[in-house]
């Protein structure tokens, strides 16, 4: 009775893993089958399996590109800003004002491959926007050429930079982020944001597409823009 219990219990168990696909039944000569159990996938197989294809690699790598382009290209843009007013935008309407330019001039996220792709707007100060420092006089070709058709607010994503004030911003501190970022350093992918100190310096950083500070692909460090605009000024 207890051998016959037996049996029946290891056929339900034998059953139970056969149908989970932790065991696999093959058939053999003598009419028996044998049975081969499967061990579950280490962590580094998970891994591996998570790795994307080099199409998808490819496709990231351009994505990330692009997001550097365009932190550099409103990295520009503020350092024209401080260097014709000699500090960062304070809060209010101004830096309101200057959010709306910034976001007009970059104005698409490359996280968010599926909307429409905009024409940096004139809103975008011109002046500011062209990073020719070598000279200061802008001509009726320069705004002209800027004249592109952008959506309103309504119809655009416009919200992607994002601008602050940290009075206890250093540059010991800017240092360290390019290894250990904050934590609270979370944003929707393809987000810009500056912090200014302002006295003499801005650091700018961009979320990737985890949401996490932008890295450098090969030194994995954190691919972080530092302004000192108390250098454009000559001062000390």
């Amino acid at each position: 009775m207890r051998r016959a219990t037996w049996i029946v219990f290891a056929t339900a168990v034998f059953l139970s893993l056969l149908s989970a696909g932790l065991v696999a039944a093959q058939p053999m000569p003598n009419g028996w089958m044998k049975q081969t159990f499967q061990s579950e996938p280490s962590l580094e197989q998970r891994a591996q399996n998570r790795q994307p294809s080099a199409s998808q690699q490819m496709a990231i790598d351009e994505e990330n590109e692009q997001m550097f382009n365009d932190m550099r290209r409103v990295a520009q843009w503020m350092d024209q800003y401080c260097l014709w007013n000699k500090r960062f935008p304070e809060f209010g309407d101004e830096m309101i004002n200057a959010e709306q330019q910034l976001n007009q001039l970059s104005p698409n996220n490359p996280y968010k491959t599926n909307e429409l792709v905009l024409g940096r707007g004139l809103d975008a100060q011109p002046q500011f926007g062209n990073f020719d420092t070598s000279s200061n006089n802008f001509n009726d070709a320069d705004v002209y050429s800027m004249q592109y058709a952008v959506p309103d607010d309504d119809n655009a994503n416009l919200n992607r930079i994002k601008l602050t004030i940290d009075n206890s911003l250093s540059e010991i501190e800017a240092q360290q982020w390019l290894t250990q970022p904050p934590d609270d350093w979370q944003a929707p992918p393809g987000t810009i944001s500056l912090i200014g100190n302002q006295q003499n310096m801005y650091v700018l950083w961009g979320a990737g597409r985890d949401g996490r500070p932008l890295r450098d692909p090969l030194s994995h460090r954190v691919q972080l823009i530092i302004g000192r605009f108390a250098m454009l000024n000559n001062q000390e």
